[in-house]
């Protein structure tokens, strides 16, 4: 694992649960819950799903920034467990070590399914279901992506319980059918992991295929937010001022309702990518001149 990008990421979940949203979570409570989770990860029963699962609803499904800092260190988590061969050359025998990464990012969607389960159908309001699927959204695509990233014929089983999963999720309606399937497509295309500059353990796309992606056949993939949704308004894209401005009116924006824009995240819609094509060949001929844009003649 790379031990100084987990411990950064460690240390900004952590930071995240010490503000107090409404309350500070202790050290001490902190400390557990990393040892639930790398409990779970490294072995998927439900008991041990149960205790992370109880720790989180009572500390984070209520806030949405602490939901998203979760989304963000679980992303970070999965991108940086060790490789099987560093696995084997590890002198210790603990058993969450011992773990593989293609089991690790699966458990990882185990929990979010249990989370997700659990407040639509047993927190007794809707607010903790609303507040964990619009706050996690942005990283789905990061999660899916990363747990598709092995050899499909090598690994049936892992793959159809990928399938499986996300035909749970449209079945309990946990995320629009639209969303569900740019699900699907990130697990039929693991390469898109490439195109979002994902790092691979040593068993992903990259080294399987040992050969660089040029960037004119980087598959197009729409982001889940436009920006990153924990920013203040005014470290956000431009864009996101767009929905507020009203024509001719000299009535200034509030800012607290400048947020990041949502999109349905995974692989852009066709219609969309010629759009953009056609506005990059127009910008290019403008500022470049015709003979220096590189865009495709059909578009």
């Amino acid at each position: 694992m790379t031990s100084h990008q987990v411990a950064i990421a460690k240390a900004s979940f952590s930071a995240g649960l010490l503000r107090p949203d409404p309350t500070s979570v202790p050290r001490d409570e902190i400390t557990e819950f990393h040892n639930a989770l790398d409990t779970a990860l490294s072995r998927c029963s439900p008991a041990n799903i149960q205790a992370c699962k109880a720790w989180i609803l009572k500390n984070i499904t209520e806030s949405a920034n602490r939901v998203g800092v979760l989304g963000k260190y679980l992303t970070a988590l999965a991108t940086f467990f060790p490789s099987t061969r560093d696995l084997q050359t590890q002198a210790s025998s603990n058993e969450a070590q011992k773990a593989s990464p293609k089991r690790k990012r699966l458990h990882i969607l185990y929990l979010l399914n249990d989370l997700l389960h659990h407040t639509k159908y047993h927190s007794g309001h809707t607010s903790p279901f609303a507040t964990l699927t619009g706050s996690l959204q942005p990283y789905l695509v990061d999660l899916f992506a990363l747990a598709a990233a092995f050899d499909r014929q090598r690994n049936p089983n892992h793959f159809r319980r990928l399938a499986e999963l996300l035909d749970i999720w449209e079945y309990d309606g946990y995320y629009s059918k639209d969303y569900i399937n740019k699900l699907r497509e990130t697990v039929a295309n693991p390469e898109f992991q490439d195109a979002q500059g994902l790092e691979s353990t040593g068993q992903g796309m990259r080294a399987q295929a040992g050969k660089k992606i040029h960037p004119k056949d980087v598959p197009y993939i729409m982001p889940a937010t436009h920006g990153d949704p924990m920013a203040s308004y005014h470290e956000l894209p431009a864009g996101n001022l767009l929905p507020h401005i009203i024509p001719n009116s000299s009535i200034p924006i509030k800012t607290q309702s400048v947020k990041a824009l949502q999109f349905v995240a995974g692989p852009a819609d066709e219609s969309l990518i010629r759009a953009g094509k056609v506005l990059a060949q127009r910008c290019g001929t403008k500022f470049m001149g015709p003979s220096n844009v590189d865009v495709d003649e059909h578009s």
